[in-house]
């Protein structure tokens, strides 16, 4: 029993934060068709798409650092860990900036893919590229928390995004449209990575 119950108080936070963490990438697009219209739902839905293929070297940086870090706080050598996460940033930041560089640069080209219409999306990919940058300047904090075992503070940060980022759609779609949808989301994940 006290192996169940150790089981369910690490994975239930973890449960709460991955659906919580869906939350906060669909809440955009949700509020959106809410507060907008179709065919602003579209064009922030490709914005959003394009940028995400910037988090991509993070995530797969993620998945070596992981297992490692695992290891090395099990064994209680905290110095190491504190070397493989600068260093994790490190390998994640240059590609990263990279790819948002390109995909920045050429955000025109990358939307015309879909049509001229969506071409009124550059500012909110501009802005969704931003967050993303952000992201990977923080480095992989919330594996580390992971393998910390800090599941109900990352419940918490994430709970504190998903109601930030609804509170802000609501505020700012009205006023700045797409835009105001890709600025709170941007203020919610910085506001979740400097927690």
């Amino acid at each position: 029993i006290k192996e169940a119950y150790r089981l369910m108080s690490f994975s239930l936070p973890l449960l709460l934060s991955a659906f919580l963490g869906f939350i906060i990438t669909k809440t955009d697009i949700f509020m959106l068709g809410f507060l907008s219209t179709a065919s602003a739902v579209g064009m922030y839905n490709v914005a959003f798409r394009i940028a995400s293929f910037s988090p991509f070297i993070l995530a797969s940086v993620v998945g070596i650092f992981m297992p490692v870090i695992s290891v090395k706080i099990g064994a209680g050598k905290f110095e190491e860990v504190k070397e493989l996460y600068f260093r994790a940033t490190k390998w994640s930041i240059a590609p990263t900036l990279v790819i948002i560089i390109i995909l920045g640069v050429f955000s025109n080209f990358f939307l015309n893919i879909f049509g001229k219409e969506f071409l009124d999306a550059d500012m909110a990919l501009k802005i969704l590229l931003l967050t993303y940058l952000i992201h990977a300047l923080t480095g992989p904090n919330g594996a580390t928390l992971v393998a910390l075992g800090e599941m109900r503070f990352i419940a918490f940060y994430t709970f504190l995004g998903a109601s930030s980022n609804v509170i802000l759609n609501l505020i700012m779609i009205p006023k700045y449209g797409i835009s105001g949808a890709a600025i709170a989301s941007l203020i919610s994940i910085v506001t979740m990575n400097i927690l």
